[in-house]
């Protein structure tokens, strides 16, 4: 049996020493949701369920390579998540259809064509060409092909599969071409560019004018699905197409790798790409190594390219698949704000603010720091309806004044957040405050009070960023004390709330302070893809808590982060909040 996941570990303060959670009534699962205070750890421990929940000391503890499964495994199923076993500091993007087809089907996901690059939408007639000048040119751009000088030799694109190009956007300084099948190249464009414009005539752009070019979108695109393997550079480059020259040797002297490409679900290319990390689709693990120094990829567009082994990355040998890497690039959301519908229906409720629709994107990728296996697959959540969300998390004084008791372990707090509380109690707390604001006539049509799904909770918490916090990245966690209470500057307490500063919505205490109680049954991953006005799933006991607390380090206080307790767990630093939304 591993450490409680949920142990606190000391900054030299004095750790609120009470038990943290009442014990779990009778018929409750054992160690699921429970958690203890540091000094009940000493004589007891709980199954760890999930590996990323560990304190930084139980890690910090653990040998490095169970360290690297940890933090890398990134949300493979179960069968296979034990046995993945990369080098430490590898970061491995892997797709939605992988994570699921891993034990079930070799289907061919179907793929929509790009509707934007880099949140330009992508016109549906002319191609846009954006100036370093401030100025946007509307025509089409009439050169029949390009060459991009890469590090990898020149490749000529024929200008009707492109998406769109960036020009010395990237850190390095170099051009990045997207094409039209979600491939990305980076290295150095010829030109000028010549484009047509609406009456006919056509003239000749340099290239040091241009900063972006957005193609528009054509009828011929869904003709350019990947239907073939992916591969990714260290450079960050990634496409897809036929591998030549496959003839992997097994590491073991004995002749031929024992599996071809229909067989791997993905490969690690190690020191200099020559050393092979392989993982079958059956969920087993080899080594292996590359004899030759290059291998040759026939694009899905038609080119042929060498790449010298070096320069390799990942290969994802499944047919078909798109790495997460690929998806977060080309299907990049945020919350639209230019809706006459987002606006609300009437005046703000006291103490909440407006949360209008959008979309965005839940979870987080493996190489966000802190990032955790129950965050992926990263899934684009569309929210069709607006609501209101209280500007903070609910107080002992409200919780008081509408239930007649305050089972807080902080008494005597009034206006620091309730905790102790229930899932149940929270939903007793909405169903009553439902009733009253109904009989007092302040209820707005066609809403209820409740408390939010998991993905209100993270659209609302993210307020339209894609970053680690709502604030910024905050790679060295000093910002966060601005932001919310947590384990360094909390001094072992929870605090009034709205103390801190907001998120961009206006909303308080998103990070920390109290663990919010969201609506959700708890799920160990996203099902990835699309999907509207996401509510969890439809079983299970577990739910779903939200924003980190009091008691823990920044990377729990992160919008991506999630975690489950049983309904029954009564925790001295997990509270809620509500929303005034549609009924679920």
């Amino acid at each position: 049996m591993k450490p409680n996941p949920k142990a606190p570990r000391a900054r030299g303060k004095s750790l609120y020493r009470e038990s943290l959670c009442s014990p779990v009534r009778s018929g409750t699962p054992p160690g699921f949701g429970v958690r203890q205070s540091s000094a009940a750890l000493n004589g007891n421990r709980t199954q760890d369920k999930h590996p990323k929940r560990r304190g930084s000391a139980a890690v910090q503890g653990a040998s490095a390579i169970i360290k690297a499964a940890l933090e890398l495994s990134i949300g493979l199923p179960r069968l296979i998540r034990p046995r993945v076993f990369f080098a430490v500091g590898c970061a491995i993007a892997i797709s939605t259809a992988t994570v699921r087809a891993v034990v079930q089907t070799n289907a061919v996901p179907a793929f929509e064509p790009i509707t934007s690059i880099d949140g330009v939408p992508r016109p549906n007639d002319l191609d846009l060409v954006l100036l370093n000048d401030g100025q946007t040119l509307r025509g089409t751009l009439t050169n029949p092909e390009l060459t991009l000088h890469t590090a990898y030799g020149n490749i000529l694109l024929k200008t009707e599969w492109l998406a769109g190009i960036a020009i010395d956007q990237t850190p390095d300084h170099v051009d990045q071409i997207d094409t039209i099948n979600r491939n990305r190249f980076n290295g150095f464009l010829d030109g000028p560019f010549s484009l047509r414009d609406a009456t006919g005539e056509t003239k000749q752009i340099a290239k040091t004018a241009v900063r972006r070019i957005i193609f528009h979108r054509r009828s011929t695109e869904v003709n350019f699905a990947v239907t073939r393997r992916f591969v990714m550079l260290d450079t960050g480059d990634f496409f897809s197409g036929q591998l030549r020259d496959w003839q992997p040797q097994s590491e073991n002297g004995t002749g031929a790798l024992n599996a071809g490409l229909d067989e791997i679900e993905l490969v690690q290319f190690q020191n200099g790409g020559r050393q092979l990390h392989v993982l079958r689709r059956d969920g087993r693990e080899e080594n292996a190594r590359l004899t030759n120094d290059a291998l040759r990829v026939e694009l899905d567009l038609g080119p042929e390219i060498t790449l010298p082994t070096s320069q390799l990355k990942t290969l994802f040998a499944r047919s078909g698949t798109l790495p997460l890497l690929a998806q977060q690039v080309f299907n990049r959301v945020g919350a639209s704000t230019n809706s006459p519908a987002m606006k609300p229906p009437a005046a703000t409720p006291d103490g909440m603010v407006w949360i209008p629709p959008g979309r965005f994107q839940m979870g987080s990728m493996p190489g966000e720091q802190g990032h955790g296996t129950d965050e992926v697959p990263p899934t684009e959540v569309i929210i069709t309806r607006g609501f209101w969300m209280g500007k903070f998390e609910v107080t002992q004084a409200e919780y008081g004044a509408l239930m007649g008791n305050n089972p807080s372990g902080f008494q005597g707090q009034t206006n620091n957040p309730v905790e102790k509380v229930t899932w149940h109690e929270a939903n007793t707390f909405c169903v009553k405050k439902t009733n009253v604001e109904r009989e007092a006539g302040r209820l707005p049509s066609g809403f209820v009070y409740r408390l939010p799904t998991e993905a209100e909770w993270e659209y609302a918490c993210r307020a339209g960023t894609t970053t680690r916090f709502s604030f910024g990245d905050d790679p060295a966690d000093t910002e966060l004390a601005q932001y919310g209470w947590f384990i360094v500057n909390s001094d072992s307490t929870t605090h009034p709330v709205g103390q801190l500063k907001s998120n961009p919505w206006g909303l308080y205490d998103m990070h920390g302070n109290v663990w919010e109680w969201c609506h959700d049954l708890w799920q160990d991953t996203y099902p990835g893809g699309t999907v509207t006005d996401y509510a969890g799933p439809t079983d299970g006991w577990l739910r779903v808590a939200r924003g980190g607390s009091w008691l823990y380090d920044a990377s729990f206080c992160r919008s991506a982060n999630r975690d489950n307790y049983g309904p029954d767990n009564r925790c001295s630093d997990i509270g809620f909040r509500v929303v005034l939304a549609a009924p679920l």
